[in-house]
């Protein structure tokens, strides 16, 4: 192969487009990147505004007359005027009675097994 002057601008040429495809290839790799950290964030800020929504509303709802009657009520056993408060206990459940065995049957399984085979009645 000789190095005349066009061969060797042919290898620039090559070089230099060899150089600018390595270039658009990270700069496409690094917007595909960009765009994935962007959807990622947009993401998270509408789920921080949703979070930010529910916490506005609770904090209007926290500072209702009914709110505070309703803890007052459950926390501290107030009650208004003329109202009565009954107070239910829990009776504890009533245990299951034990089945009793059967002091008749003390034959063995495999008597069981022969008479169930056989058609019998089991006793």
């Amino acid at each position: 192969m000789k190095f005349t002057w066009p061969n060797l601008f042919n290898i620039a040429a090559g070089l230099v487009v060899l150089y600018l495809l390595v270039v658009l290839v990270q700069t496409v790799k690094k917007n595909h990147d960009l765009d994935e950290q962007s959807a990622s964030l947009r993401a998270e800020i509408s789920m921080l505004e949703s979070q930010k929504k529910e916490l506005a509303n609770n904090i209007t709802y926290f500072t209702t007359d009914s709110f505070r009657e309703r803890e007052a009520r459950a926390k501290l056993g107030l009650q208004k005027p003329g109202e009565n408060v009954v107070i239910i206990a829990k009776s504890a459940p009533t245990p299951l009675p034990t089945p009793v065995p059967d002091p008749a049957v003390n034959e063995s399984n495999f008597s069981l097994w022969l008479s169930f085979l056989r058609g019998q009645p089991q006793p």
